[in-house]
């Protein structure tokens, strides 16, 4: 849904500036920090059953990972077919990972790792690599301050009442 409102918006564009594709990864990631610190500080401790709101912040990383794939198969439109096959690859890695670094980190360091991976992307970008490189030293760096101090830890669930609480938050936290 996110990838296809992402290309959807991008459709809209009348001339696409050039540094659209180096911005919108950098968002992508950053975009998933934000979703990051709202839910575990924010959504979760008060009102874990708001899924609508959950859903809302979740789908701003995929929305400009869309417009940024939009770009990209727009630009290289003549390479489609390699794009395609990488695009492809690239999934299949990334699920064997994600499964890897979900054991090894977490969830919450897997969502930082990914904002990582997907700002990195920006470093292909000539007018956007500084900015790629000081968001990949940032996001870094919240990522070993979460794995030092635990900065985002899956809160307690707040209720007795688990019929919302679905099989994925009581494997992530403990229900109160």
């Amino acid at each position: 849904c996110g990838l296809g409102l992402g290309a959807m918006i991008y459709s809209f564009l009348k001339e696409e500036p050039d540094f659209l594709p180096g911005l919108v990864v950098n968002l992508s990631g950053w975009a998933s920090i934000v979703f990051l610190v709202v839910f575990i500080k924010i959504i979760l401790p008060v009102s874990p059953e708001s899924l609508w709101l959950i859903t809302i912040i979740a789908i701003l990383p995929f929305i400009f990972s869309g417009i940024f794939l939009a770009s990209l198969f727009t630009r290289q439109s003549d390479k489609s077919n390699i794009l395609y096959a990488f695009d492809l690859i690239g999934a299949g890695i990334a699920s064997s990972l994600t499964i890897v670094i979900l054991d090894l980190c977490g969830a919450v360091n897997a969502c930082i790792i990914s904002a990582i991976i997907a700002v990195s992307a920006g470093l292909v970008y000539r007018n956007f690599r500084i900015y790629s490189m000081a968001s990949i030293l940032l996001i870094s760096s919240l990522l070993f301050c979460n794995i030092k101090f635990s900065l985002f830890k899956i809160p307690k669930l707040p209720t007795k009442d688990t019929a919302y609480a679905k099989a994925l938050f009581t494997e992530i936290g403990e229900v109160q």
